[in-house]
């Protein structure tokens, strides 16, 4: 994929890519079902927490590319600031902002340490973890064609991305939370609950073994993460309002056959996304006890 990129900085991000490339991959389909929290466990901060960053991407629908290569700029920039936290980004905020103007966001990037919450609703796309199985693409080679499939570096098998789907993407330096992946996974679990429990979805919860948020025996929710160094990316995929049968019907979802994927709008008929975002927000202040800024 070509990336437009002036010279000056063409050389930083080729050396990005290749330790993306490298680097080890933090799946949720890679940890041991008898070791993960069923339960999720609150922090109990005893002062303020930090302050994340909201990025909403939602006024219109962002290829997921173009996402992919954001979060990677804005784990690049996090762990930059980490490890020279009097340095004001350099490069990689240069980086970042080009990425940031590629996407037509014009957005305040702080110069100090800083997390992010990216809120985006994606064009229809089928993504791979970075283990997952192809045996779960029901389409053909022919129809390949005509669909968009990304392998990607998030743990988790084949979903879909499309119209109608809230996709969150936190990028949190869990050194400021807790460094557990598990709790990370039981965090977002916690987040979507709480979201769909505001909102009065029906029969909401989590299915014992199994990752993501269910209403009754149907995924509303789907999680895939990467961590690296402890910055989070990639996230969580809320169906708000998506055709099931459109989407999901030439998939097994997440590699589960045995269950089926619903929509917050089966049982709030009419849900609108700003509502859905704004209670995403709120419970997401309430799981990470973290304030959340608007930059625009």
């Amino acid at each position: 994929r070509h990336i437009d990129a002036p010279q000056g900085h063409m050389s930083l991000l080729l050396l990005i890519l290749a330790i993306w490339a490298i680097n080890g991959s933090w799946g949720v389909e890679k940890l041991p079902r008898n070791k993960i929290p069923s339960r999720f466990e609150p922090l109990k901060r005893s002062g303020p927490g930090p302050s994340v960053h909201l990025l909403d991407l939602t006024d219109t629908s962002r290829g997921y590319e173009d996402v992919w290569m954001l979060q990677k700029a804005l784990v690049e920039h996090r762990l930059h600031l980490r490890r020279r936290p009097d340095a004001s980004g350099g490069e990689t905020l240069g980086i970042l902002e080009e990425q940031l103007s590629k996407l037509t966001l014009d957005a305040d990037i702080p110069a100090q340490n800083a997390d992010f919450l990216v809120l985006v609703e994606h064009p229809s796309t089928y993504t791979l973890g970075t283990g997952s199985t192809e045996e779960n693409v029901r389409f053909s080679e022919e129809e390949r064609q005509h669909h968009q499939l990304i392998r990607t570096e998030r743990g988790g098998e084949v979903t879909w991305h499309g119209p109608g789907q809230l996709v969150v993407y936190p990028i949190l330096d869990l050194t400021d939370y807790r460094c557990d992946l598990h709790w990370y996974v039981r965090a977002l679990e916690e987040m979507v609950i709480g979201s769909l429990e505001e909102l009065q979805v029906a029969d909401v919860g989590r299915i014992e073994g199994l990752t993501g948020v269910w209403s009754g025996d149907e995924k509303v929710a789907a999680i895939g993460v990467k961590v690296r160094s402890w910055v989070t990316m990639h996230g969580v995929a809320i169906n708000v309002d998506v055709d099931a049968s459109n989407g999901f019907n030439r998939i097994v979802p997440c590699g589960i056959a045995t269950r089926g994927v619903t929509s917050i709008s089966r049982s709030r008929p009419g849900v609108k996304m700003e509502d859905v975002k704004r209670a995403v927000l709120d419970s997401f202040q309430r799981v990470f006890e973290a304030r959340i800024v608007a930059d625009r």
